[in-house]
């Protein structure tokens, strides 16, 4: 009587096959889960910008025009450190009772802000602005409760920014439409 030869196990190419199944897979999930990460941090961004818009009306601090903060890194007051913000809106002499400060503390790693102020206390008319960098572009919102998104390249100095909101200048009124 003849044995039959049957052999146990998988090939090499059967296994080969399985992994490059697997990591297509993995490549298609990690893919899928930067965008929602990205996603998340931009709508963080917004909901602080918002916030500290919301802040500005209860503030009568230090002014500045078209300043850029940032990026942050370790916390806002790693930029101030740096001498990108000295002695303005966001590095108060005392940084715990700032409201604005711990806001944009709060902000994702490598954010960059940029704000303007006419410096006029805001129960005669005062305008502001805050705007921050995001993934893919930028968003500001004014005094006025104006909320723009700039879709583009993430800005990272001021020429960047104001070429993202032109209106969001001294001459033009600190406005971001």
């Amino acid at each position: 009587m003849n044995k039959l030869n049957i052999k146990k196990g998988f090939t090499l190419i059967e296994l080969l096959v399985v992994v490059a199944i697997i990591g297509i897979l993995a490549t298609l999930i990690m893919a899928y889960l930067g965008g929602a990460k990205n996603k998340s941090s931009d709508a963080k961004i917004m909901a602080q910008v918002g916030q500290m818009t919301a802040q500005g009306f209860l503030y009568n601090g230090e002014t500045s025009t078209g300043t850029v903060v940032g990026p942050v890194n370790t916390g806002i007051a790693g930029a101030a450190a740096n001498g990108t913000a000295p002695a303005q809106l966001f590095n108060a002499t005392t940084t715990s009772l700032s409201s604005l400060y711990l806001l944009a503390n709060e902000l994702p790693g490598g954010t960059y802000i940029y704000y303007g102020w006419d410096g006029v206390d805001v129960n005669s008319g005062g305008k502001w602005f805050f705007a921050a960098s995001l993934s893919t572009g930028a968003f500001c919102n004014d005094n006025k409760g104006t909320k723009k998104v700039f879709v583009g390249a993430s800005p990272t100095i001021l020429s960047d920014f104001t070429t993202a909101f032109p209106n969001a200048t001294a001459s033009d009124g600190y406005r971001c439409d």
